[in-house]
């Protein structure tokens, strides 16, 4: 399911996806699934759109090009993926408001998504599987109390 989406908590993806569907349906809006092989905008100031169905002519356009969740290449994510591992400090992160998570992960993006862990809760522990962080990143998240697990996950 999807958590923590303002005013629709615990609805499963494809409810929300129908309903946003729906909702662009009802304001005059068409949703077309294929590849886009060209995008003009024409002297009018409209746009032409040429798919792979054929070709479209609005005034105004929207790209929605989806988003790839990257998950960990790691034995038995899937066992836990849902339960008691997510992707999504946003979608996830109020249930676990006040408790302890790991944040999973490598580099820069994983202390930064810490950090915004941290307005869920205060117990937050970093296991870092890319390069060894520098004094200056392991002197900020010490500053910011999050603990780094080093060692072997195995």
């Amino acid at each position: 399911g999807v958590h923590g989406y303002l005013g629709l908590h615990n609805i499963l993806p494809q409810d929300l996806l129908r309903r946003g569907q729906e909702e662009v349906r009802l304001h005059g809006g068409a949703i077309e699934e294929g590849e886009v092989r060209e995008i003009r905008k024409e002297e009018d100031g409209h746009f032409t759109v040429s798919t792979s169905s054929g070709h479209h002519t609005t005034k105004r356009l929207l790209l929605a090009t989806g988003l790839r969740d990257r998950l960990p290449e790691c034995d038995c994510f899937h066992d836990f993926y849902g339960k008691s591992a997510f992707h999504c400090a946003d979608c996830d992160g109020y249930e676990y408001s006040g408790k302890e998570v790991v944040a999973f992960g490598k580099g820069r993006s994983l202390i930064k998504y810490a950090v915004s862990l941290l307005t869920w809760t205060d117990q937050v522990t970093v296991v870092n599987c890319g390069a060894p962080y520098s004094e200056e990143q392991q002197e900020q998240l010490k500053a910011l109390r999050i603990k780094v697990f080093e060692g072997d996950l195995s």
